[in-house]
Parts: C-alpha cells; structure tokens; sequence
C-alpha cells in the first residue's frame, strides 16, 4: 500500500479543489408573501416541465417509510474496536439527479406549488463516509460510474489519510454493492489489513447503514423542491452542504446518535 498523504488546506473531489473556508451555504432569494396560517395546508408539489408546451404532473411522491431505525447493536465489533482504538466508519454512495426531488411543504390552501424542471437527468454521484465517534464527513465526487476502481481511488486518497492513524485501524462498514465484493476487493482489504478492516452488512438494510442519513439530510436541505438550472448549479449547492457539515460537525451529531 502506498504511502497516504493529505492535501493542505482543501481535499481533492473529482476534479474539483474544495476551499475549506468558506462559510455556510447560502439559502436561495426569494420573496416570502405573508399569509394567515390558517389559509396554508401541507401539500406536495408538482413538477412543471420548462421549455415544453405543456407542464407534467407527477403523482403525490413517495410516503415516508413507517418504520424507524432504532439503536445498532454491534456489541463485539464495538468492544474490539474500543480495545484496539480503531475507527468506525460507514460508507455508502449516493447519486443526486438535477431534477428536483419532491417533498411535502407548506402553501396556500388549495395551491399546489410547482417546480420546474428541464426534463434532464443529469446525475452526480458521490462517495460518502462517515465517523461515528468525532463525528466527521468525507466524500468524493464521482465523475465515472460507480465501480471498484473508482471506490478503491476512494479508500486510498481519501478515507485513509481522513481516518487513519497510526496503531488505530479502521473498522469500515459497507454494504452489498457488487464492487464492494468483488475478488479484487477481498485482495485488497487483505493486503491492506494493517489499515483497514471491513465488515459487510446485511443485503438490503439501508437503514443500518449510518451514511444513509447524511443523504436523507442532504436532500432535505439541498434538493427538495428545488430547480437547479445547469448541473454546476447542484454541483455546487451539494459541495456547499457537505463542506458546510464538515466544518460544522455538530449538523450530525443528532442523526448519528442511533448508531452509538
């Protein structure tokens, strides 16, 4: 494994130096018309399609999920990595579409609000990790497919120097994905043991996985019933959040809190 090194003052994502100094991000202008509280209801928008003939309704969007997280208990794998003073970390992927995501908000009753869209599908994909103890957040933006060899580009450039430290392995969680299993894979969790150990979690649970909230956080702030023009345009509100996190790590704690 070859030796890891940190970039000073920012992080290398994709093709993109990130400042780490700049401030929170800014929320969008706008005007706010003041109506009685009473004249509003909670209602979920539509999507209107920019530069077309007609607009194009969706359905009412996706209903929240009726079951809550509760605690993860990974007793052993906590004792041991208590004993060896090793890291936890999850890791998981992420792809955020230009296209707005819809979601509930408040409006004038019996006004459903709009959101324009292009009809595109421009999609971002990002790699994310996070620290349970310290809370921290890492990522990468993608420019290529998810695959081994872009998560492995990951691991080495960015989770081990952000996580490793010397006699303080990690213990990184991951899910199924199939590059997260592949031969190659296995190979180099096994010659790189000395930094990282890996565990799998079960098919199909997202929810175990702590990195999933960071995403549900990110689209609650970054694309719900949002439009965003250009990619470049997601591209730099979903940078703008996650270095936001990043400097701000109490934004988490909260939503981590389960995974303790």
């Amino acid at each position: 494994m070859r030796h890891f090194r940190q970039r000073s003052g920012g992080l290398r994502f994709g093709n993109r130096d990130l400042d780490q100094s700049a401030g929170p991000p800014s929320h969008p202008r706008g005007i706010r018309p003041t109506v009685s509280p009473r004249a509003c209801a909670q209602t979920t928008p539509t999507l209107g399609l920019l530069r077309a003939t007609a607009y194009h309704s969706t359905g009412a969007g996706r209903s929240e999920a009726k079951a809550q997280m509760g605690a993860l208990h990974l007793p052993q794998s906590k004792k041991n990595a208590k004993n060896e003073g090793a890291v936890i970390v999850f890791e998981d992927e992420a792809s955020f579409r230009q296209t707005p995501t819809l979601h509930a908000t408040w409006a004038k009753r019996g006004s459903q609000p709009q959101i324009p869209t292009l009809g595109q599908r421009h999609t971002q994909k990002i790699f994310g990790a996070v620290r349970l103890d310290n809370p921290g957040f890492i990522y990468l933006h993608q420019e290529d497919n998810f695959q081994w060899e872009t998560y492995q580009a990951f691991l080495e450039q960015v989770v081990v120097p952000a996580f490793y430290r010397r006699r303080h392995r990690i213990y990184l969680i991951q899910d199924n994905a199939t590059y997260h299993t592949k031969p190659e894979a296995y190979h180099w969790f096994r010659a790189n043991r000395r930094y990282v150990k890996v565990f799998q979690l079960p098919p199909y649970w997202p929810e175990l996985n702590a990195t999933e909230r960071i995403w549900n956080y990110t689209r609650k702030y970054v694309t719900h019933n949002r439009f965003f023009e250009r990619p470049q345009d997601l591209c730099d509100a979903l940078f703008g959040r996650f270095d936001y996190v990043r400097r701000h790590p109490q934004e988490i704690e909260g939503l981590l809190r389960p995974f303790f």
